[in-house]
């Protein structure tokens, strides 16, 4: 039944020592916090309580499955508090697909389309990244489409076709979209399961 109105103690080793595991010193700490204003000290006793339910759903093995999901939901999310992450792995994605898009023989242009054939430059692949990434169409870049022709630029041994990297593109839209979409609505932090 732990409750706090001042909070003048080093709280993330009083809240490391707490055995057994409780999450409800926790969430009460937090509350405390969000109420005298100090929101970035909130988060880190909610990211803190995160990392310490996850921990403990590792080491159980009845519990794996939940530490599994909670793992994904850490290393894409960062449990719903400022995920930077979700920024910063789509902006990778387009701006090296903005590369892979300005290769000779990379697009071609859609059937009834008014597109002349040609290399595109950076500024024209970058709109067909973003038509390949974004589940809604870009107009600078509808009017193109990946050919099945080789990647000249992969490293490993396997051959990979502008097409299957458009694929690629367009399945990791339709994730990390939605996820900066809730991310940016505050959607994506949720309590863990008990």
């Amino acid at each position: 039944g732990f409750s706090y109105e001042r909070i003048f103690v080093a709280w993330g080793e009083a809240l490391d020592i707490l055995e057994p595991y409780d999450v409800q010193p926790y969430r009460e700490m937090e509350k405390g916090f969000r109420t005298i204003g100090k929101e970035r000290d909130a988060d880190k006793v909610y990211l803190k309580q995160r990392r310490r339910a996850l921990w403990y759903d590792c080491r159980h093995p009845k519990r794996w499955l939940l530490a599994a999901g909670g793992l994904l939901y850490w290393l894409f999310a960062r449990f719903g508090v400022r995920p930077l992450r979700l920024a910063v792995i789509p902006l990778v994605l387009v701006a090296f697909s903005d590369f892979v898009f300005s290769q000779s023989d990379a697009v071609k242009p859609k059937k009834d389309s008014d597109c002349v054939e040609h290399k595109l430059d950076r500024r024209e692949a970058l709109g067909v990244s973003l038509n390949y990434f974004l589940p809604v169409e870009v107009p600078s870049g509808a009017c193109w489409q990946a050919t099945n022709k080789t990647l000249p630029i992969v490293p490993v041994g396997d051959q990979v076709s502008f097409l299957l990297w458009a694929t690629i593109l367009k399945l990791s839209g339709w994730i990390f979209v939605p996820l900066g979409v809730g991310a940016l609505g505050g959607f994506l932090r949720r309590d863990p399961p008990k």
